[in-house]
């Protein structure tokens, strides 16, 4: 349900839900009828701010949900990836970012390269890391040029400040 409001907000649309026990659930979906590019790459974020599209890599599904939630209230159209094969493949697909958020600790493509690449195919974005696991990783290792540390787990404040911190 969160990955479907989500997506939905994402493409200017809205749900709603109506239930009533015993007698079932209604979910009503609306979308916009003309679908513009310019309007999906940025939105107006609640402070009145214009943000612009990010890209949420990790590998675990809570987490990703959390993010693209409160990247969302900030204002993002956000494109999960649970890989970081995955978030390369949607850049290579023509995703643009302007903010991405990766965890450290992942499967296969760790999050380190996985910036790396990013970085190269992306060089503009803005980075921030994630991880549960930060006393084993110092931020002056580079990290593909991260601006901003979040520690798993971390709260809507955290995020706001870590994305302020890098889009000054």
């Amino acid at each position: 349900l969160s990955m479907a409001y989500t997506s939905l907000r994402a493409h200017r649309g809205d749900i709603r839900l109506e239930s009533t026990p015993g007698r079932g659930t209604r979910v009503t979906m609306w979308l916009p009828r003309e679908w513009t590019p310019a309007q999906d790459d940025l939105e107006l974020s609640p402070q009145g701010q214009r943000r612009g599209i990010a890209l949420v890599v990790d590998d675990d599904e809570a987490t990703r949900k959390v993010l693209a939630r409160f990247l969302v209230k900030l204002g993002y159209v956000v494109h999960p990836a649970s890989s970081g094969e995955e978030a390369v493949s949607l850049l290579q697909g023509g995703l643009h970012p302007s903010l991405v958020v990766c965890d450290l600790v992942m499967p296969g493509l760790g999050g380190a390269e996985t910036m790396a690449r990013l970085k190269t195919l992306e060089p503009t974005a803005d980075v921030i890391v994630t991880s549960g696991f930060l006393d084993e990783f110092s931020i002056d290792g580079g990290f593909a040029g991260a601006k901003a540390v979040l520690r798993k787990p971390f709260s809507m404040d955290e995020v706001a400040e870590a994305v302020s911190r890098v889009k000054s």
